[in-house]
């Protein structure tokens, strides 16, 4: 692999921490004890209070 047409200018520029991607709920406050029922009537409880059904 060649690195001729690398701009080292703009390397040096981005060459700092960025913003993470942050999940929500957040990674810690996942559980095994929610499973794929759990997960479909979440869905379904969110889409009711959404179009208020």
């Amino acid at each position: 692999m060649k690195f001729e047409n690398i701009n080292i200018e703009l390397l040096k520029k981005y060459d700092r921490p960025g913003p993470r991607y942050t999940s929500y709920p957040p990674a810690p406050a996942f559980s095994k004890d929610f499973g794929p029922d759990d997960y479909k009537n979440a869905i379904v409880e969110n889409n009711l209070q959404k179009f208020n059904c």
